[in-house]
C-alpha cells in the first residue's frame, strides 16, 4: 500500500499527471480505490482506475471498476493439457501458450481531466 501512496504523493504539486492510474492485481486495486477516496479524488472525474484481473467485488462498488480480465477457465484447461502431455512425453518441447485477455470497461475510467489554465 505504501507504493500506491507514493504514487499519489508524486502528484502533489510536482506536475505529474494523475489522469490515469493502473494497478496490477485485486488487493492493490482495493488499496488504490481506498486511497483515491482518502485523497478525496473522484473516479473517473479526477483519476481512472484499471485493475488487472476481474474479481466479483469490482462490480459491487460505485463506480464499478474497469478491469483486464484473464481467460482463467481456458488458462486452466491449457495448463492441464500441457501437464498431461509433459507426463506422457517428458522430452516434448516446451510450449508457449498466449491467451488474449479482455478489457471490461466500467465506470472507473474516463478521459483525462482537463488541465487548469
Amino acid at each position: 500500500m505504501a507504493s500506491i501512496a507514493a504514487l499519489f504523493h508524486l502528484g502533489d504539486g510536482s506536475g505529474i499527471d494523475l489522469g490515469h492510474f493502473a494497478v496490477s492485481c485485486p488487493p492493490h486495486s482495493l488499496c488504490g480505490r481506498l486511497l483515491i477516496g482518502d485523497y478525496r479524488l473522484k473516479l473517473p472525474r479526477d483519476v481512472s482506475l484499471v485493475a488487472f484481473d476481474d474479481v466479483p467485488w469490482m462490480t459491487m462498488v460505485e463506480p464499478r471498476i474497469t478491469a483486464v480480465s484473464q481467460p482463467t477457465m481456458e488458462l486452466g484447461r491449457r495448463a492441464a493439457r500441457l501437464l498431461l502431455r509433459r507426463a506422457e512425453e517428458p522430452d516434448a518441447p516446451v510450449a508457449l501458450v498466449m491467451l488474449e485477455p479482455a478489457l471490461i470497461v466500467r465506470g472507473s475510467t474516463g478521459p483525462p481531466p482537463m488541465a487548469a489554465d
